[in-house]
């Protein structure tokens, strides 16, 4: 009601109800939202908004407690170091959106992750599936004293596809300690930790195809490491002002293994980030 433009949220209630396996998962019935998979696994599919495509560099720009997470270089995100299990709500701000900053043409998604409840709490949850797919998540939260709370959450994912080489393993540590010592001040300290090994099955011939569409001839193969640190704050000041601010590291280290019909390519990025 008090944004002029549109504004659409996936709600906490909403991702309690369908259990998305992926943040990406979770934003499909979003309009405007553009969901597809080019890669056989599904950690790391694509989210276009608008129908928005754009290259070289992706138009979406995509926060996580106020910190942009797409990479500095391509402005790409890597959804599969956003754990789900650590997920409170996703807004997103379809169109071009100036105070966001560059490469924000087709629109904002804003991430907002857990923090401690007002009550102690501790969950253990997890699912199984075909192909080999498990899932396990541990979280506990819940008041400290003198204004203090915690979350804690770790989690790990396992599964596979029908074709051949298509194994995946996303493993996370995620912690956030809040303290709030008025109803005016609010700050908290969040860590979060991320190991994942995915593995993607190549394209087919039509020929390849007809004889067997489980094999895999061409592959490649994702690893990443990942550790973030975001101080976030906000104050409420006198005549309905506030104040907020963030400061945040984020290192990241990346290794692209590819295995073409007639060549081997191997990339490693490591990226080192602060910002506020």
């Amino acid at each position: 009601r008090r944004v002029p433009g549109q504004v659409y949220v996936v709600t906490a209630e909403e991702l309690a109800q369908s259990k998305p396996d992926t943040v990406q998962e979770a934003l499909r019935k979003v309009p405007g939202i553009v969901f597809y998979d080019s890669t056989g696994n599904p950690f790391q599919r694509t989210i276009d908004l608008r129908g928005f495509n754009a290259q070289p560099n992706p138009s979406v720009s995509v926060f996580v407690d106020g910190v942009r997470v797409n990479e500095p270089d391509s402005n790409a995100v890597n959804w599969d170091l956003i754990p789900i299990q650590n997920v409170e709500r996703i807004e997103v701000l379809p169109g071009p959106t100036a105070v966001y900053g560059q490469n924000a043409t087709s629109g904002v998604i804003n991430i907002i992750t857990k923090r401690g409840t007002p009550s102690p709490q501790t969950t253990v949850t997890a699912g199984f599936g075909s192909y080999s797919h498990y899932q396990v998540t541990a979280s506990t939260s819940g008041p400290l004293p003198k204004g203090l709370d915690y979350y804690v959450n770790l989690g790990l994912d396992r599964g596979s596809a029908y074709r051949d080489y298509s194994d995946s393993r996303v493993s996370s540590a995620n912690g956030r300690l809040g303290f709030r010592p008025s109803a005016a001040t609010d700050l908290s300290l969040a860590y979060t930790y991320v190991n994942n090994r995915l593995e993607q099955p190549g394209v087919l011939t039509l020929s390849e195809l007809d004889q067997d569409r489980r094999q895999n001839v061409t592959q490649g193969l994702s690893t990443n490491e990942f550790n973030t640190v975001i101080f976030a704050g906000r104050q409420r000041l006198n005549w309905g002002f506030s104040l907020t601010g963030n400061i945040a590291y984020r290192q990241s280290s990346q290794d692209q293994d590819n295995t073409g019909r007639f060549s081997v390519a191997r990339l490693t990025t490591d990226t080192n980030s602060a910002s506020g």
